[in-house]
């Protein structure tokens, strides 16, 4: 798990904003393993 996470970091440039981290990946991830909660501040979350 933390080896995927750090080939997204590495393939995928992680955007920094004001809400904090946000990640972004592709269509790979379809297997649900992976979510992403959205943040009161706008920043995003990654959860395994």
């Amino acid at each position: 798990m933390l080896r995927r996470i750090m080939i997204l970091l590495m393939v995928c440039q992680p955007i920094f904003g004001k809400g904090g981290w946000i990640l972004t990946y592709g269509r790979d991830e379809v297997d649900g393993s992976n979510s992403i909660l959205q943040r009161s501040d706008g920043g995003y979350i990654l959860m395994g």
